[in-house]
Parts: C-alpha cells; structure tokens; sequence
C-alpha cells in the first residue's frame, strides 16, 4: 500500500490480487486501471463515494472497498464502505472503533485492520463477524493474505511479545457458513531484529518475503517450515520498504523503497544475484551478502507499488501519477518499456 499526497491528487495505489488490475485513491473519487495493457477500466466520482483515502479490489470482480479521507470523505475514517462497481452504488458498510488502517479482501471473507486489531467479516449479507486477532501496536496497518486461489489460506500481521515477529494465522477453518473460530495454532517467523514493515506472500501461499523498518535486509520464509530461505540485500542504508512482490511462478522477487529505486532479486537461484562482501554487523549479516540482480529508477521518495509482468518485466506505479516499465535480462540489463502519466493521460 502506497500512500502519500501527490500533486495529481493521488492519496493511494494499490495492485488487485493477480497483479492484472491497479487503482487510484483519489481526492476526486476511484479510478481502476488495466496494467497490460495500460488502460482505464472504470471511474467513480467524488459525488458517488467522496475522496478515498484507500481502496481494495477484489480480484476483477465488481466488489471494491474504499475507506474515506482528506477533504471530501463520504463517511468517517473507521468506515469501510463496498462498492458495486457494476451498478455504481454501495452495497455494505463495515464501521469499527478506530481509523481503518488497511482493507484485504479474499473471495468470501475482508480483513480490516486498525492500530490494535484485525476483524474478518464475511462477504454474506448480512455480514457476519468471523474472527477478530488482537495485534501489538500497529499503526503502519501491515496485515496482507494470501490469494483466494493459494492452497493455504493465511493472515499475516505483526506478531506480539517482541519487534520483527510476524504472526501467520490459517483462514482455511473459517467458513462464512458456520461462523467457525476453530484454527491451527498461529505460526511465528521470527523474521528481523526490528519491525516488520513490509511483507508479501507469494503465489500459492508457501513462502513470505518480509523487510523491516531498517529497511537493508529483506529475508524469504517458508510459512509451514518457518524455515530461512534466502536473504537478499537491498542495500547497506536505511531505507523505507514501501513495496514487495514475488512474480508468478516466484523466481523472481521485486522491491520498491524511498531510495528512488526498484530492485529485481532471484529467489530460486541464488547464483543470479550480485554478490558482495560485507563486514559483519551482529549475527544478523553475513559476510558474503546477495545483492539484486536487476534495479532501476523511478522518482526518489515518491512512494509506489511494484509487480511483476511475467517473469521478466517489473511495473512501477508511483503516487506522483508516473508509471515505469521495464525489462530486464539474467544478466542485470535493464530496459525501459513504458513510461506514462496515468492521471493526465487516462
């Protein structure tokens, strides 16, 4: 989730759950872009559901849900409102007791998350209250899930007790049908040393890709396992991770961060990426550290989402309204394919 005021009038960029579909936030209202190729899908104005601060797609279908904010909200900011997007009117109103954070949404069940707790809802009419997970602080709103087509169905979010815990729970239990609370005990990666603040599943759910507040490190688990997996370098600075997605068949890793750059990693072949040696730093940085295999730029400090078009072309969609696409070979070369401006053109 990419938030920050922009010139456009751009308050958030989100990818759908394939990576197909992107939307803007915007104090004008919601539009829903086609990534390849770039084209407009729909728009909803400002008179119909006011400036939205953040929006979730559900895969392509017409269900989108849209929290209000900045200086025309429909409804209050602990307000999560459901678009029909086929009949242009809203179908549900989800209100909790505190600022909406983030919004996931599989096909049957949404997860909203506020500073201490995540509520999962059914989808059903009228919506049923599934399960609910007390968080420790959570104020960044860090809660992702899997894909409704993953073998395994998990919630992450920041475990408590200790910084740089991330707590996986099974969904698979839940059914909107029988309002279930039965679960498998929670699973806890003990990921870094400081806050997650980034995180992602891959594409079948087996392996989470995670990068902290300090930004250098980006470590990959297995979530059965919690085995390491591998551990990439983004750099040796601190930085904010404002993106991190696996491509589809996750050989491939892609990050975005406040440096202004889009680093490309190699998950499954560790020999691709960069080698470099580093000192020792703790116990927590190994001397011969694996670099990325690929960047490129986009505007620095402009936060952005990043995703995969196949295994071999990474997009950038940046709140200032700009998109970047490029290429890139096993060899570190990268080529530029798209630049655009979303919100002018479109």
């Amino acid at each position: 989730m990419a938030q920050r005021r922009a010139d456009c009038g751009i308050l958030d960029v989100r990818m759908n759950q394939d990576n197909e579909c992107f939307v803007c936030s915007l104090q004008s209202g919601i539009r829903v872009f086609n990534v390849d190729p770039m084209v407009s899908l729909r728009a909803f104005p400002a008179s119909l559901v006011g400036s939205a601060r953040l929006t979730e797609m559900q895969h392509r279908t017409n269900r989108i849900a849209f929290v209000g904010g900045d200086s025309a909200p429909l409804l209050g900011d602990n307000v999560v409102a459901m678009l029909d997007a086929h009949t242009s009117k809203l179908s549900a109103a989800y209100t909790m007791t505190n600022r909406v954070l983030n919004v996931r949404m599989l096909r049957n069940m949404i997860c909203i998350c506020i500073v201490d707790q995540i509520v999962i809802y059914s989808l059903d009419s009228p919506a049923q209250v599934l399960r609910s997970f007390h968080t420790k602080s959570n104020p960044q709103g860090l809660c992702i899930v899997t894909r409704s087509t993953a073998d395994r169905c998990l919630l992450a979010f920041p475990a408590t007790a200790r910084p740089g815990r991330l707590q996986l729970e099974n969904l698979n239990a839940i059914q909107p049908s029988t309002a279930s609370t039965s679960s498998a005990p929670p699973v806890v990666i003990d990921a870094h040393q400081h806050d997650v603040a980034c995180a992602v599943f891959n594409s079948s759910g087996t392996m989470v890709a995670t990068a902290s507040e300090h930004g250098t490190l980006i470590r990959v688990h297995d979530t059965a396992s919690r085995a390491l997996l591998i551990e990439l370098r983004r750099g040796s600075e601190p930085a904010s991770i404002f993106c991190l997605n696996f491509s589809e068949t996750s050989d491939f890793l892609c990050a975005a961060s406040d440096k202004g750059t889009v680093h490309v990693f190699s998950v499954k072949d560790g020999s691709l990426n960069t080698r470099g040696t580093l000192g020792v730093i703790g116990s927590w940085v190994g001397v011969d550290a694996q670099w990325s295999l690929a960047k490129f730029t986009v505007p620095s400090e402009c936060e952005c989402q990043c995703s995969f078009i196949g295994d071999n072309s990474v997009v950038a969609l940046c709140v200032d309204g700009t998109i970047h696409r490029y290429s890139f070979s096993l060899d570190g070369k990268c080529h530029r394919e798209l630049y655009d401006v979303v919100i002018d053109r479109y």
